[in-house]
């Protein structure tokens, strides 16, 4: 259940999916500014739509 403790963390751009865990720990840092550890808190990432 979320309540307004939490933070949702939404990425608008396309996120490789094949990163491993430390790649996208590495894109939280850089990209949100804040540790993936952080209790309360969820990431979203979307990857790129594939046509054809």
């Amino acid at each position: 259940m979320l309540t307004p403790a939490h933070e949702i963390y939404l990425a608008n751009f396309p996120v490789d999916m094949r990163k491993s865990i430390d790649g996208l720990s590495a894109l939280v840092l850089s990209q949100f500014g804040c540790a993936p550890t952080q209790k309360g808190s969820y990431f979203v990432f979307v990857t790129r739509h594939a046509t054809g």
